[in-house]
């Protein structure tokens, strides 16, 4: 899969910021009332397919899950998050396990409770999959889980971490 260029290379560092901050507008606006974390997942498989739309350039070189899910973790999480994925496994079963030990968009949410940080997490479930069902994986299901306690951040610095569970069909 080849980029689109310096015009697309500089549209994508900069989707992940307003992203972020839509994100975080949303749950501000919502917090207090009864939100689904669907519309934030739907919200968010949106973002992710129009991203790598505008990311990639023609179809994927590549047609195996897994060559799909590496090009995923190394480029594309780069663009979006600023950094390689830590790690990718899988039980070459179509279950792949990517983790990031230090993921950048829950540093903004220390102060969060719980469920707005699920909710959060929410809009980067269905990114995941947006992006992944346009690069051509069938995705059935994005589930994640924090490594770290959120009470443990807001009295230190260290980063929550998070793992990101792909099922594909």
């Amino acid at each position: 899969m080849s980029i689109g260029g310096p015009r697309a290379a500089t549209g994508a560092r900069s989707a992940y910021p307003f992203t972020e901050a839509s994100a975080l507008d949303v749950l501000q606006a919502e917090i207090g009332r009864n939100f689904e974390s669907d519309v934030c997942e739907r919200m968010g498989q949106d973002i992710g397919f129009r991203f790598v739309t505008r990311f990639a350039n023609g179809p994927a070189p590549f047609c195996a899950p897994l060559d799909i899910l590496k090009f995923f973790c190394k480029d594309v999480w780069t663009e979006l998050y600023g950094k390689k994925i830590d790690r990718l496994q899988t039980n070459h079963k179509g279950t792949f396990m990517c983790t990031d030990t230090a993921f950048l968009p829950l540093a903004r949410l220390r102060r969060a409770s719980a469920a707005d940080i699920a909710r959060f997490l929410a809009i980067h479930k269905g990114l995941i999959k947006g992006a992944l069902v346009n690069l051509g994986v069938n995705v059935s299901e994005v589930s994640t889980q924090l490594l770290g306690a959120v009470e443990d951040t807001t009295t230190n610095n260290n980063p929550l971490g998070c793992c990101f569970t792909i099922r594909t069909t």
